[in-house]
C-alpha cells in the first residue's frame, strides 16, 4: 500500500503538468479569427484614383505628367466637387482602361471611353456625356481625301484597342493601316509624311487640330461609323456608382457647365448640339 501510494504521489506531479501542457496546447490553437468583410462598393469620397489620357489636347493631355488639362479633366474635377472626391489622376492610354478598371487600378475613366456592348461584359459605365463619330485628321493643305470612297489606296493610322480601329477597318484595306499604342504616335506618324491620314473621334480629332492648326486639319463634312457615346468607366456592375455620377451627369449637361466646358476646349466649333447628349435619356444603371 505504502509503496502505491508513493507510486502515485510520485506520478501525480507528471500527470499535473500533462494536463497543464495538453490545456496549455488547446489555448494555443484558437482559431483565426475571420477576414475582414470589405464592402462590395466604397463610397466615392475622398482620394480616388481616376484614369485620364495624357495625349489628347482638348480632352486630357499633360506635358510633365501631373499637370492636366481637356474636356476630360475638367468634368472630372467638377463631378468630384459634385460628390465629394478629389481625384488622383492617372495616365492610361486607350488599350490600358479596361484592364485598369478589372484589377482596382483606378475606381473611374474619364477618357474619351466608349460605352459599347462588348465592353459592358467587364466594366460599366455612366453617361453618356459627349456623342461624336468617326472623323479624318489630314495635314493642314492636303486635299485627297473629301469622302469615305477616297480612302482607296491611302494608308492610315488608328489607335489599338480603339472602336475607331475597328470601323476603319470597314471601310478600306486594313494591310494599309498601321496601329499604335496612342494616337500622338499616329499623329507624329502623319506630320512625318508616314502615313497620309489618322482615323478616330471627330472631336479628339479637333483637339490636335486646334492645338496645332498650321499642321493639321480634320476633314469638314466627313464622318463615318456609328456614333460614339463616351461615358464614364465604372467597376463591372457597380450600380451604386453609376447612380451617383450619373445623377451629376445630367446636372453637369443640364447647368450650363457642359456648353462651358465644351466652348473653352473647342472654340471653333459654332455648333455644339450634335455632340451634346439628351440629359433626360442617360443609359440605365446596372441593379444596385
Amino acid at each position: 500500500m505504502g509503496f502505491r501510494r508513493r507510486v502515485r504521489s510520485r506520478c501525480l506531479p507528471f500527470a499535473l503538468f500533462a494536463l497543464l501542457a495538453a490545456l496549455s496546447a488547446c489555448d494555443n490553437e484558437i482559431p483565426e479569427p475571420p477576414e475582414p468583410q470589405v464592402a462590395k462598393t466604397d463610397p466615392l469620397r475622398g482620394n480616388i484614383n481616376v484614369a485620364i489620357h495624357s495625349d489628347q489636347p482638348g480632352w486630357g493631355y499633360t506635358t510633365n505628367g501631373f499637370q492636366y488639362s481637356g474636356f476630360d479633366y475638367d468634368l472630372g474635377n467638377w463631378l468630384g466637387g459634385e460628390i465629394g472626391f478629389n481625384p488622383t489622376w492617372i495616365g492610361a492610354s486607350a488599350g490600358q482602361r479596361d484592364d485598369l478598371l478589372i484589377n482596382g487600378k483606378v475606381k473611374l475613366v474619364l477618357a474619351t471611353y466608349s460605352i459599347t456592348d462588348e465592353r459592358k461584359k467587364t466594366v460599366s459605365f455612366a453617361g453618356p456625356y459627349i456623342v461624336t463619330q468617326q472623323g479624318i485628321l489630314v495635314r493642314t493643305g492636303y486635299k485627297k481625301i473629301n469622302k469615305v470612297a477616297d480612302f482607296a489606296g491611302k494608308s492610315a493610322c488608328a489607335v489599338l484597342g480603339t472602336t475607331s480601329l475597328a470601323q476603319l477597318e470597314g471601310q478600306m484595306d486594313k494591310k494599309r493601316i498601321t496601329a499604335e499604342q496612342g494616337l500622338s504616335t499616329c499623329v507624329e506618324r502623319l506630320l512625318k509624311g508616314d502615313v497620309e491620314m489618322v482615323s478616330t473621334d471627330q472631336l479628339v480629332l479637333r483637339g490636335y487640330a486646334s492645338k496645332n492648326p498650321d499642321k493639321l486639319a480634320v476633314v469638314e463634312g466627313l464622318t463615318f461609323g456609328y456614333k460614339e457615346m463616351y461615358g464614364v468607366g465604372l467597376p463591372h456592375g457597380n450600380g451604386a456608382y453609376c447612380q451617383e455620377i450619373t445623377a451629376a451627369l445630367k446636372r453637369f449637361i443640364e447647368s450650363g457647365a457642359w456648353d462651358n466646358f465644351f466652348r473653352k476646349h473647342f472654340p471653333g466649333i459654332p455648333d455644339s448640339d450634335q455632340y451634346r447628349p439628351d440629359p433626360g435619356a442617360l443609359d440605365p444603371c446596372p441593379a444596385t
